[in-house]
Formats: structure tokens, C-alpha cells, sequence
């Protein structure tokens, strides 16, 4: 998720500075910088002599007035690609018959120009290696070419390895379409192929001594069947003639999952260590259930509302205009429907180089005989294969878009939006355009746009589209395939990681489409598990408490609702933790969290809370030995707010703002790899939840974060936001009253009575103000008794130079 505001206010640029002694240290002889400013950049000129560029951060009343002016990004439309953006527009702005017109006078052009580029696809189809030319011999791959200059597509590599076939190892091209991201490989393809003979006994030997499959018959006619009719494989061979023929080579185990009626073939390229040679510098991501329902939240909230609407692209350009009055005359009537590409790895070839890593090996029941098929294709389970495919996928996203349609992509499907007035020529657009690039679609799985339609796993309901509202379910074939599997691994608590790939397909939406952080958090364990084993494997209560929720949603069955609107001002909610080990010793709570939550737009409403985490709590945090736990510490400040606040933002916009980079980290993924984060995203699910949460998490820097004075007790400025201060519920031992801080003026005679018997508070002094003091009040309060501490401070640090109990000084 992107960053609602830059981390400073501004930077200024000092040249000439004379440094007092390391430059590192940042005290500067110079008085133009403002306190607490940050060091980003420095060059010495000589002389003793710097130039220094510094960041100013944000004072927190400064940044909270910034963001109060922020839109959510959904409303902004920045998680949308600037050509699908593009599309909405003319959506919008163009009348049913212009648009038709527009859409189909693209298409011809480049359909003329297909015919005109005629001879040199030709040519370069010749130029390619008889493997790739048979996988490509449909693809008009000088039309392509032409489209990627034409809309300026930034993957430059893509022609050029889709002609040469991709490969399965070594370091992947930067697309330029995906998020950055570093994937690792382990070992190169040089190594890789030394320890060859021994990978390839030992897997052999496997497949030889391992009891047949129950669909090992099927598998083994599909097999054939790729070689014989489709010309994905080559063979059957024997592993002498694969060895005859490539050399060194790698088998790869051929299993399959069932999908409904269908058997889906998967080769194994973790097990021979192909995968393991893969290295990225992207991270593939996909987001086509956002993509495609707040496409349709804009088309159904402007074509109710009508009037002018004005889109922001990545680059700044603005995209403005009125709704056409057609469209508000025939009302929010959207329809939708979903493309899907046959086969779809299989369309793309795999690079000659890798034929001999990627050797399907499986066993014929009837001769018992070892058949070995030479891949052509890309394969089905090769790390590798995913962003290949993605980015051409994303192409054809684009391209789409470019003609004028308003779809989306998920692999390979392609859900798609349209009006009523004109689903037909859509159909046909899309329908034209992938034919002229030589991609081949599910023609049995095309349905007709309709009110309701099954895409990705789920049924997106239009039918309250002309009321503004917008359903999403599971699709009911779904909750019947997975509720039996959900049932058995939490009854039995354990899963057989050899049946995981079967398991993990039939809950593969459960973290893409509508369950959101359960679906992410249920499957991160069993996907860790080596899949090879037939051996019973038990599940961690973590794990077990994310598959009940599934379970629990599933059972329900309850649709999720979003409501179609123009967009509206979120609810700001700014949280932030404390550890100071330092504190215990005082008899002061170690580790302290304060949350601020400021309603939308102007208003003048706002609450707060300042507490402690209960030593339970950080206990348990700390039972494996690790001691510093500030990440949990600021996690569970987020938990806290979203929790105590969640009833007045459910089903409306919220950005969240932490000032710790690895609970926003764990925030925006939903899961972690660590048990206690787990738990903690754990409190945030709600089977119950059917309307929910536009939640954008952001950060603030820990200087501009308002919620910091609160976590360590200091509310002197929740008086500039009228705040209001709220008690939460501890989410984890479900105890009704926190340990709590409190500040105090000078004096601890009657002001710490009204303390302790109302919520009595006075501002923080100011640094030079003299003596102040803190007082804590245990779990028991209101019944104070002897649970009192005071302490006194000469240091702005935070840091207490004495501390006195006072006996009795409050009586319950």
C-alpha cells in the first residue's frame, strides 16, 4: 500500500556549514535547522566546509491537518492501473453508441494493421526454434510488437523472451509492471546441473517404489494426450533415450489435483530443485477483485449520481468531464461476465534450454513402465512460470483496456464490467481482440453478461447496482467443495502434506478475494509444510483458530456489502507503543500503547486512549526469550484501536497511520511468519462482519505521530482535537480496565486525590517547568489504595531520577 503523505513537511538544502566534530552527529554550529530535523544527504566541500540536505518532519498538529484533507486512496483511485482509469473515463464520458463506435473503430485499426505486419510475423516465426514456433504458431507476434510501442508498454524484455521461449532459472528481467521485490535464489543453474545425477536417481527411484495414485490411469492418458494431440510434450521416452538425447537432464514428478469433474496435472519443479535457481528483483501482485469491484463501486456511484467527475492518473495528467446523460437516464444497470484463457501456461513456451530440466516422469499403470515427456510449454508448479505468464497477462490487460473495455485480471481470467445498454458489443470487442492476437478462450466457460456472475471463486451480486449496492459471496458450488475439507482439518487438526496441493487449491481464493487477513493467516501454515509427505502433520492452535474462522464464515454464508458511493473523507486513526525496560524497575508499566482516532473531514469529534499493556500480556509476548518486542508492542496498539473504534467505521473509509515499520508491514499483509503477530491479526477477524472496513494502512514518522504523547501518558494535545478519552478492552485477556497512566501538575496533595477518584488531568509542562509528577494506578482501580506511585522528572527523556510510594496518600 502507498504512502498518503512524504514523511516531511520539507527539506532544506545548507551549504557551507561548519560541523562541531563528526558530521554524523548532526549539531551543527549553524541555528537554521529546526529541531529534530534529519540528516539525508551530505558532501564535504573542503574546508572544514559541508553541504547538507535535511529533512524536516511534520510537527504532529501540522500533519494531522494535511491529512485530514487526504481521500482514501480507493476514492483517488491510486491502487487502479492509469489505463484502466483510462477506460472508466470513456466509460463515463462517452454516450452507449459513441463508445460502441470508439471501440470498434480501435479494433479495426488494428485489425488493418495485423494484415499490413502480415509478412513479417511471418519472418520472425521462421527466425524462432521449431519448439517455440510450434507453441506460437497462432500468435501474431508482429502485431504484439507493434502494440507494446503503441501503448508504450514498460516491459521491454517481454517480446524478445516470449519469442525465445522463457526460461525457468536464473535471474527473471525486470518488467517494470510489478512491485519491487526480492526473491533469492539459492543456488545457480551451473550448480544445479553438477548435483544432476544425483537429484535424478533419487527421484527416480521414488516414482519406481511409490504405490500408484488412485488417478494414475487419468493422469497418464492426459499426459499422452498433451504429446499426442496438443504438442505441449514430446515423448514417450525411456530415461536412457531422455539421457541419449539431452544429456544431464532433471525429471520432474507429474501429480494432480481435482478440481470439480476435472483433474488438473502439476509438475513438481520444488522437488528437483528448479525452483530453488529462480531469483527476482519484483514481487507479482494481484489485485483483480479490487480492481473489479471498485471499477464497478465508480460506474455504479456516477452513473446514480450523474455530474462532473474528475481522475487523477499516476502521472499527474487529470482525466475530467461529465457523465453522459444516457447513462443516468438508464440508471446503474451493470452487468458483468468473466473471459478465461484455455489452457493457459500451455499457450506460452518454455525456453529450449530448460528442456532438460523440466523432464515429466510419472509411471504408466498398465506396462509399469517409467514414460518420460520432454516439456514445451510452461509448466504448471515452476516458480518461474507465475510472473511469465503474468506479464503477459498484464499485457493483454492493458491492450484491453486501450480498446475500451473495463475488465480486470486475475492469471488467467478476466472478469468484465459493462452497461446493460451495451454488454453485447462488449462481448463482441472482446471476443475480436483476443482472436486477433491469437490467444485462445474457454469458449464453453464465456457466459453472458448477467446481474449476478461467478468470477474468481466468488458471485458478485449487480442486482442492487441501481440502488448503490454491490454484493460478494462465496459461490455456492465453492462453500459445498470446501466446508467438507474445512470440517476434516479442524476436526482432526492435522493435514497429510502430500494431499496439501489439492487442499490449498480449493482454498487458493481464500486470501485474494473476500476473506481478506483469515484466508491469509489460515493458509500461511499448511503452505509452509514440505508437500511430499504422506505422514500426518499437526496443526498449530494459530493455525486451527484461522481454519474455524473459515469454517465459520463459510457456514454463514453471510454476502459482504459494499456500498457504491463517490467517495467521502475517511476516519483518521493514528496509534503508536512504547517499550522502556527502564520503567519496570520503577514499579512503572514497561510497555505502554495510545491510539487517536479523528472523525472525517472537519468535524470536531475525537477520542483517544493512554494505556499500559498488562503484564500478562507482555509475558507471553516474551516466553520464548525474546525481550524486545516493540513491533508486538505497536501491533497491538492497532489491534486495540481498530477493536475499541470499529463500530463507528465499519463499512466505511479508514486510514491508519503507525510510525513502526514492521507492524505496518504485518498490518498491510495480513499474516506473518511470526506466531504472536499471527494471533494478534487473529483478534482482528469477525465471522460475524458483512459490511466491511476500507482500511488503508500508511505511516507516520514517530515525530509526527499524535498518538505518541498518549502512550506515554502525556495528553496535553488531545486538548487541540476536543478529544474525548475512551477506556478499551484488552483484546487479549478480555479485562475491561488497563493499567493506566495519568499526568499531573506540581503537586501531589488534592490534584492526585482528584486523580485518582475522577479523570481529572492536567497539560505536561513544558521541559523548563520544574518538578511534575506521574501516577499509576494498578488493575483494582477505582480501589487505588496503596497502588500509587509518584515520580519526578528534570529531563524532556522521559527518563525518572526518583520515585516515592506514597502510603495511603489515596484511599479507596
Amino acid at each position: 500500500m502507498g504512502q498518503p503523505l512524504m514523511k516531511w513537511i520539507k527539506s532544506l538544502n545548507i551549504t557551507g556549514v561548519a560541523l562541531d566534530g563528526n558530521h554524523e552527529s548532526h549539531r551543527f554550529k549553524s541555528g537554521l535547522l529546526p529541531a529534530g530535523s534529519k540528516l539525508l544527504r551530505s558532501e564535504n566541500r573542503g574546508g572544514g566546509k559541508w553541504f547538507c540536505v535535511f529533512g524536516v518532519f511534520w510537527d504532529p498538529l501540522s500533519f494531522v491537518e494535511e491529512a485530514r484533507r487526504l481521500w482514501h486512496p480507493f476514492d483517488s483511485l491510486a491502487h487502479l492501473p492509469d489505463y484502466l482509469i483510462t477506460a472508466l473515463h470513456e466509460q463515463l464520458s462517452l454516450s452507449p453508441m459513441d463508445l460502441t463506435k470508439l471501440r470498434l473503430t480501435r479494433l479495426k485499426h488494428w485489425q488493418d494493421l495485423a494484415k499490413s505486419l502480415r509478412q513479417k510475423d511471418a519472418t520472425m516465426k521462421e527466425q524462432l526454434h521449431p519448439d517455440v514456433q510450434g507453441i506460437l504458431k497462432g500468435k501474431h507476434l508482429a502485431l504484439l510488437a507493434h502494440l507494446v510501442d503503441e501503448i508504450q508498454w514498460p516491459d521491454a524484455h517481454l517480446l524478445h523472451e516470449l519469442c525465445q521461449g522463457f526460461r525457468l532459472v536464473g535471474p527473471a528481467n525486470k518488467s517494470g509492471v510489478f512491485r519491487a521485490g526480492l526473491v533469492v535464489a539459492s543456488q545457480d543453474e551451473c550448480q544445479l546441473m553438477r548435483r544432476a545425477p544425483e537429484i535424478r536417481e533419487g527421484i527416480l527411484k521414488r516414482l519406481e517404489s511409490e504405490p500408484m495414485a488412485e488417478y494414475a490411469q487419468e493422469l497418464c492418458d492426459i499426459t499422452r494426450e498433451e504429446a499426442d494431440d496438443k504438442g505441449w510434450l514430446e515423448g514417450p521416452f525411456s530415461p536412457d533415450e531422455v539421457s541419449d538425447r539431452l544429456g544431464e537432464w532433471l525429471p520432474v514428478r507429474r501429480f494432480a489435483v481435482r478440481q470439480g469433474a476435472k483433474l488438473r496435472p502439476i509438475d513438481d519443479l520444488r522437488e528437483n530443485e528448479v525452483n530453488s535457481c529462480f531469483s527476482s528483483v519484483e514481487k507479482v501482485t494481484l489485485s483483480a477483485m479490487d480492481h473489479v469491484l471498485w471499477s464497478a463501486n465508480i460506474l455504479v456511484a456516477y452513473f446514480r449520481d450523474r455530474g462532473a467527475y474528475r481522475f487523477t492518473l499516476s502521472t499527474g495528467q487529470v482525466l475530467s468531464g461529465k457523465v453522459h446523460h444516457a447513462w443516468s437516464d438508464a440508471g446503474a444497470e451493470l452487468r458483468m461476465s468473466s473471459l478465461d484463457l484455455k489452457s493457459a501456461y500451455k499457450q506460452l513456451p518454455l525456453s529450449p534450454l530448460d528442456h532438460n530440466k523440466s523432464v515429466v516422469c510419472l509411471r504408466n499403470p498398465r506396462s509399469m513402465a517409467l514414460e518420460c515427456y520432454i516439456m514445451k510449454t510452461l509448466p504448471f508448479g515452476g516458480a518461474a512460470s507465475v510472473p511469465s505468464f503474468l506479464r503477459c497477462s498484464s499485457l493483454i490487460h492493458a491492450l484491453g483496456c486501450r480498446l475500451g473495455l473495463c475488465w480486470s485480471n486475475y492469471f488467467d481470467d478476466f472478469p468484465v464490467i459493462s452497461h446493460s445498454l451495451c454488454a453485447s458489443s462488449t462481448m463482441a470487442c472482446m471476443v475480436g481482440f483476443l482472436k486477433l492476437l491469437g490467444f485462445d478462450h474457454a469458449k464453453e466457460k464465456l457466459l453472458p453478461f448477467d446481474v449476478k456472475a461467478e468470477v474468481l471463486g466468488v458471485q458478485v451480486d449487480l442486482t442492487g447496482a441501481p440502488k448503490g449496492v454491490i454484493q460478494v459471496k462465496n459461490k455456492d458450488s465453492r462453500v459445498a467443495e470446501l466446508l467438507p475439507v474445512l470440517e476434516a482439518a479442524c476436526r482432526d487438526k492435522k493435514v497429510i502434506p502430500a494431499h496439501l496441493p489439492s487442499f490449498v487449491g480449493k482454498l487458493q481464493y481464500a486470501d485474494a478475494q473476500i476473506w481478506g487477513r483469515a484466508g491469509r493467516l489460515a493458509l500461511h501454515d499448511v503452505r509452509a509444510l514440505a508437500h511430499t509427505s504422506k505422514v500426518p502433520v499437526s496443526l498449530d492452535p494459530s493455525g486451527l483458530a484461522a481454519l474455524n474462522l473459515l469454517k465459520e464464515r463459510f457456514m454463514r454464508g453471510r454476502p459482504r456489502t459494499l456500498l457504491a458511493s463517490r467517495g467521502e473523507l475517511p476516519f483518521l486513526m493514528f496509534t503508536d507503543g512504547a517499550l522502556e525496560e527502564g520503567q519496570a524497575k520503577l514499579g512503572l508499566p514497561p510497555a505502554t500503547i495510545g491510539g487517536l482516532l479523528l472523525w472525517p473531514g472537519r468535524s470536531q469529534r475525537a477520542e483517544y486512549f493512554g494505556c499500559a499493556v498488562p503484564e500478562t500480556v507482555l509475558e507471553m509476548w516474551r516466553a520464548d526469550g525474546k525481550s524486545h518486542v516493540i513491533g508486538l508492542v505497536e501491533l497491538y496498539a492497532v489491534v486495540v484501536g481498530i477493536r475499541t473504534w470499529k463500530s463507528y467505521f465499519e463499512g466505511r473509509r479508514l486510514l491508519t497511520f503507525v510510525d513502526n515499520y514492521a507492524a505496518l508491514d504485518v498490518a498491510i499483509k495480513g499474516s506473518a511468519s511470526v506466531k504472536q503477530w499471527r494471533d494478534l491479526l487473529l483478534l482482528l477477524e469477525c465471522p460475524d462482519e458483512t459490511s466491511p472496513t476500507l482500511m488503508w494502512h500508511a505511516r507516520v514518522p514517530s515525530k509526527s505521530n499524535p498518538s505518541d504523547g498518549p502512550s506515554r501518558g502525556d495528553t496535553s494535545l488531545m486538548e487541540s482535537f476536543n478529544a474525548k478519552r475512551v477506556t478499551p478492552v484488552c483484546p487479549v485477556t478480555q479485562d475491561a480496565e488497563f493499567p493506566a497512566i495519568l499526568w499531573l501538575g506540581n503537586s501531589p496533595g488534592s490534584q492526585l486525590v482528584a486523580a485518582a477518584h475522577t479523570e481529572f488531568q492536567q497539560p505536561r509542562p513544558a521541559a523548563c517547568g520544574g518538578m511534575w509528577f506521574i501516577v499509576t494506578l494498578s488493575l483494582c482501580y477505582p480501589c487505588v489504595g496503596r497502588h500509587v506511585g509518584l515520580a519526578y522528572e528534570t529531563s524532556p527523556r522521559h527518563r525518572f531520577e526518583a520515585l516515592v510510594f506514597a502510603d495511603d496518600i489515596v484511599q479507596s
